[in-house]
């Protein structure tokens, strides 16, 4: 979180100008699995790019080790028991503030698109629990942020080109981008990789399935990689 909203609200204070925020997020997607880190047999030249011009890390932890929890983290800065999302299903509390809400009340237009985020309920609630959804107003980003969007990976080029359609000219932007990629299922690739080239990491067994999963895994983060460049031609 002090990555991604400290640093421009200090810039802000300081009369700096107000930069844009992308907040790209893949699901499941372990860091070996890069180019840059050195994963040479898939191509990942978009993101490679991306961390070159910018920063890798080289030494960093998640909050936890499950989606909903882990992205509590990312947008609001607190730890999950804190922010008390510790399950699944859990919408976020409304007196829990993120990062976008801040940044809208420093002049930001914000919004989010692509694979469901996980941090209002379920995405198809039982009639009995969207019932509380309801009764108790517990589904809260269509408030949280300007621009609200999540069917699926798919549309996310074209989402993001109507968010900036749709923002004033005069204000700055907070973006958050959600990719399905690479969870499973691995059904989406550009190419195929040969099982034969990955390189197996130590916790699992060299066996033929081991190796033809991770390399169904590698081709759907090289699709993620594609999307992501699409995205950034923007």
């Amino acid at each position: 979180m002090q990555a991604l909203a400290g640093a421009p609200l200090a810039m802000m204070a300081e009369g700096a100008t107000r930069p844009n925020i992308l907040f790209v997020l893949s699901d499941d997607h372990s860091y070996p699995y890069l180019g840059i880190y050195g994963a040479d047999w898939m191509s990942t030249p978009n993101l490679d790019r991306f961390g070159r011009e910018g920063m890798v890390f080289e030494r960093a932890f998640t909050a936890a080790p499950q989606c909903v929890p882990s992205r509590t983290a990312l947008m609001t800065g607190r730890s999950p028991v804190a922010a008390r999302m510790g399950r699944f299903s859990a919408p976020l509390p409304v007196d829990v503030i993120t990062a976008p809400e801040v940044l809208r009340t420093r002049g930001y237009y914000t919004g989010v698109c692509g694979r469901y985020f996980h941090l209002d309920g379920v995405t198809n609630p039982t009639p009995v629990v969207n019932q509380i959804y309801e009764k108790h107003n517990l589904r809260t980003w269509k408030k949280r942020v300007d621009f609200l969007d999540v069917s699926n990976q798919t549309n996310t080029t074209r989402l993001f080109g109507e968010f900036l359609a749709k923002k004033p000219k005069d204000r700055p932007w907070f973006f958050w981008i959600n990719y399905n990629d690479p969870h499973h299922p691995w059904d989406q690739k550009v190419r195929d990789i040969d099982p034969a080239s990955v390189k197996i990491p130590p916790h699992l067994p060299d066996l033929p399935g081991i190796r033809r999963d991770l390399a169904a895994y590698c081709a759907e983060i090289e699709h993620a990689d594609r999307d992501f460049g699409e995205q950034m031609e923007r």
